[in-house]
Parts: C-alpha cells; structure tokens; sequence
C-alpha cells in the first residue's frame, strides 16, 4: 500500500486542507517527506524555494498526486451524502453511477 511517501494504515494522519492555503483540497499532491498540499500552492512555493513549507526538507520539485487524499476525500462525501438521505428518509435510487434509477409509477389512480 505504501504508494504515497510516509503513507499508513491511520487515516488520520492524511489532511483535508493544504497546509500552505489553508483551503479545501482542489488538486492535492504529496512531496517526498510525506507533507500534502495543492499543487499550484506547491508549485508557487518551489519558484520561491525548494523548501517544503511543513518541514524545510528538499522537496526536488517532486510532487506526486496524493490518491490517499483523493480517496479519503471521496469516502468522506459518499458518507455526507449516505447521511443526508437518511436525514430525509429517501429511499436509496441511485443505480450506483451516480444517477438515479425512475421507479414505474404504474399504480391505479382509480
């Protein structure tokens, strides 16, 4: 499993904000000492210094897509939306691509 720099078995270590903007994660990426960022925030800071921001260590230039991030950022809003329809009581109707099965509403209105 260990595809991102210092990557575990506890998610919480795996950030949901950039530590340099402080923001919602919109591109993250991961540098080689294991710190998460947006890659244009990781990328205006290396034109500054190859420094990174966390940690001061080398970063290289090297910034690899944090899938980590990307994955717990996905499980994170199918719960938020898993708890919304139970908030509301709405049957589960998504056929599971992301749209919505149509029920036949073949009743007789009689």
């Amino acid at each position: 499993m260990g595809d991102e720099p210092g990557s575990s078995d506890e998610d919480d270590e795996i950030p949901f904000a950039c530590l340099i903007c402080r923001n919602a994660f919109v591109d993250p990426v991961v540098t080689k000492c294991g710190h998460y960022f947006d890659s244009a925030c990781a990328i205006k800071r290396f034109a500054k210094t190859p420094k990174c921001f966390a940690c001061g260590a080398p970063t290289g230039g090297m910034f690899n897509s944090a899938t980590a991030v990307l994955k717990k950022l996905e499980a994170k809003q199918k719960a938020k939306d898993e708890r919304r329809r139970e908030e509301r009581g709405t049957p589960e109707l998504e056929d599971g691509n992301g749209g919505f099965r149509i029920e036949s509403g073949d009743e007789d209105d009689g």
